[in-house]
């Protein structure tokens, strides 16, 4: 047993650390530094690539396939630009496809957003019914807190409030009534709206089509419908 031991202890004496190659180690830091900018320079050129795509196909998919053949060919561009990828595991490799992922996509996320693109479509976030129910003193109550009675006639306010992330055309902003299209007055940046006189109270809903168009060509046309009466 203690020539055992003996013999272990100096197996123990005769090891020795390996040097710290500083050199090498400074080389691959520079490698890995190297690779990651260029992953991050080539990852733009395929958000503006993936941006035309769609914005011809208009279809989200073929923006994302050009991503994942942007990830495929990493490794050849580094080859081509020098890059030691023979030193690289499965470490450097993940923070490469990462870095080249979020970049492509912060840069996707902008160009898909004014000034640079517009692809969202106007929205009518609220549409509002007010019943004049005081001419001389031109009162306005919501339609809910009117006591109205079926089979009179009252003059009713429509309100919509539309918003998008460019502007609405101003021109384009119209309402269909009772089989007819009429255009809404424009109150502030997003509201609009249109008086409409001799309305009858029902217990049957009427029904609106409010139709608007912001200044790149995308139109909307959200049907409303609304109970007038008890």
């Amino acid at each position: 047993m203690a020539k055992k031991r003996k013999k272990e202890e100096e197996e123990s004496d005769d090891f020795e650390f390996p040097e710290f190659d500083r050199m090498q180690y400074m080389k691959d830091e520079i490698n890995k530094g190297k690779s990651v900018l260029i992953s991050m320079a080539l990852a733009p050129i395929f958000s503006y690539l993936s941006f035309k795509i769609f914005e011809i196909s208009m279809e989200w998919s073929f923006g994302f396939l050009l991503l994942i053949l942007g990830i495929f060919i990493l490794e050849p561009v580094h080859k081509f630009l020098k890059v030691d990828v023979e030193r690289f595991g499965k470490k450097e490799y993940a923070m490469n496809w990462a870095m080249f992922f979020f970049t492509w996509l912060i840069v996707w996320i902008i160009l898909m957003n004014p000034p640079f693109g517009d692809f969202a479509d106007p929205t009518l976030d609220r549409f509002g019914v007010s019943v004049l129910t005081d001419p001389v003193n031109n009162t306005w109550e919501p339609l809910g807190e009117v006591g109205l009675v079926n089979g009179e006639s009252y003059t009713i306010n429509i309100t919509a409030r539309i918003t998008d992330n460019v502007g609405i055309r101003e021109d384009s902003v119209t309402i269909e009534f009772m089989g007819n299209v009429y255009g809404m007055n424009r109150v502030d940046e997003h509201t609009y709206n249109i008086t409409f006189e001799g309305v009858v109270a029902r217990s049957n809903p009427y029904f609106f089509v409010v139709s608007m168009e912001d200044v790149n060509g995308h139109s909307v046309s959200a049907p409303v419908e609304r109970v007038i009466g008890v």
